[in-house]
């Protein structure tokens, strides 16, 4: 009879220290900081929008991608091709270019819709020529559907 008394409460105590085991690992994973993806998305805005501004054919592209004319279509459609390299699958993104002082942001006109959370970021172009005409370029991006 002793003897089993004595393997009950082996047996409870290793149970206790299950409970307890069991415990603290939920409390500890819940501890842990999900890895943030708005930071992550913002950084690789910046990265890109980087690149663009640290490129002497892509600068200039900002610079006279402002406007209607066809040379301006021409290239908004190289910096677009530029970023969409840089763009990670499952993401999608719109570029404007806008002038320096003016608010640059998404219009009504802009022919999409995403119930996802959109991050932006923008930049300053300038060049050094003769004539100072600076631009904005502001980088919307959000998962896909």
């Amino acid at each position: 009879m002793r003897g089993k008394r004595g393997f009950l409460r082996i047996l409870e105590a290793f149970i206790a220290i299950l409970i307890i085991a069991g415990a603290m690992t939920f409390i500890y994973v819940r501890e842990i900081p999900e890895k943030n993806q708005r930071e992550d998305i913002l950084n690789l805005e910046r990265i890109i929008l980087e690149s663009i501004t640290n490129d002497d054919q892509l600068r200039q592209a900002v610079l006279d991608g402002f406007g209607t004319s066809e040379t301006a279509e021409g290239n908004r459609t190289l910096i677009n091709s530029t970023i969409a390299k840089l763009v990670p699958q499952g993401y999608t993104f719109i570029f404007k270019i806008c002038e320096l002082n003016e608010i640059c942001g998404l219009d009504q006109r802009s022919n999409f819709y995403t119930e996802n959370e959109i991050y932006s970021e923008r930049s300053s172009v300038s060049s050094t020529r003769e004539e100072y005409d600076p631009k904005k370029i502001r980088l919307f991006m959000w998962e896909k559907n």
